[in-house]
């Protein structure tokens, strides 16, 4: 994810040199500390929640996590874990605190909204959402095979599942007969395209050009970028197109680009849905997981409403500001 994140997102890569590989669930040395990686589900593949024991004590580190994705046995798993000796203390994520009690999208329902939508778009379908977030693109994936379209990939996203199909099971991009790939001029010169000669011959054995999409655009479920709209289209989608954004709403009120360009989509007559569900643990869904994982002591993270924690769990929350040590 690192590796693919610096070749096509202008992210920083991390040398190998500083890099520590920790095999989800075998324990691992690290000084004085025992650090357990345990896979989570998450809209970011590959998350980890960190089980780390040392002078008799262990913690867990949630990381990010939900219970609503793909993957639920995976959170079982940690809490078996964790339920294997008594836990001195979870540093559990509340990014949802805030949000309200009730429960949001599984990842199911995005399914199954994307089908219903796409039946009833007669034109061109596209699909705003991060590649990285491996469980939406197999929503979007078993959605365009449900409503009888093609999922068009871009280099990124068949990159990505190139990368994990030996990890996990995943459809192979350059194999599925529902799937294409678009490739953009400008992709072939760009850096990514001269570190990955050996996949662009396979991607172009899978290619669908601009013609054939404009020529049957209800053939196809197609991955959307912002600057795809002037570059690749010149602002005129095919009549009856949709956009199906899945990215967290917030985005869509904080980032100008997105709001202008949701603006010029729906004036020109495009649909414009937002289908998400969120990457993180829903309220009701923290409340069980802390109550199951029964811990000494609880420090709450990456949320506004701390409160709502300490209302539940008066007797071991603790309340810490950014940069407070906490001796245990």
């Amino acid at each position: 994810m690192l590796m693919s994140g610096s070749l096509f997102a202008g992210q920083h890569d991390v040398p190998k040199t500083r890099q520590e590989i920790l095999m989800a669930g075998k324990p691992q040395r690290i000084g004085d500390f025992s650090v357990t990686a345990f896979l989570v589900d998450h809209s970011s593949y590959g998350s980890v929640a960190l089980l780390v024991e040392a002078g008799g004590k262990r913690i867990v580190y949630s990381g990010d996590l939900r219970l609503h994705g793909r993957k639920p046995g995976m959170a079982e798993d940690l809490l078996k874990a964790i339920r294997k000796a008594p836990l001195d203390l979870l540093i559990m994520e509340g990014t949802s605190l805030s949000r309200g009690r009730e429960p949001g999208l599984s990842e199911k329902d995005v399914e199954t909204l994307l089908v219903n939508s796409l039946k009833q778009t007669p034109g061109l379908a596209l699909a705003m959402f991060s590649p990285q977030n491996v469980d939406r693109l197999v929503s979007y994936y078993r959605a365009a095979v449900r409503s009888g379209r093609t999922l068009v990939l871009d280099p990124y996203a068949a990159l990505i599942l190139y990368l994990i199909k030996s990890e996990c099971k995943v459809l192979d991009p350059f194999e599925s007969k529902h799937v294409r790939i678009f490739v953009a001029e400008s992709f072939l010169r760009s850096m990514a395209s001269r570190r990955l000669q050996k996949l662009i011959s396979r991607m172009k054995r899978v290619e669908v050009s601009r013609a054939e999409i404009r020529a049957t655009p209800e053939n196809f479920l197609m991955i959307f970028r912002e600057w795809m709209y002037e570059r690749i289209f010149e602002t005129k989608l095919p009549p009856g197109s949709r956009v199906f954004y899945s990215y967290w709403p917030g985005y869509l009120d904080t980032q100008p680009r997105l709001k202008e360009l949701r603006a010029k989509l729906e004036k020109s007559g495009c649909g414009f849905d937002l289908v998400h569900a969120s990457g993180h643990i829903y309220y009701q869904d923290i409340m069980q997981f802390i109550k199951r994982a029964k811990p000494a002591q609880l420090i709450p993270i990456h949320t506004t409403a701390v409160e709502e924690m300490a209302k539940r769990f008066t007797q071991c929350v603790i309340q810490l500001q950014d940069g407070e040590p906490y001796s245990l």
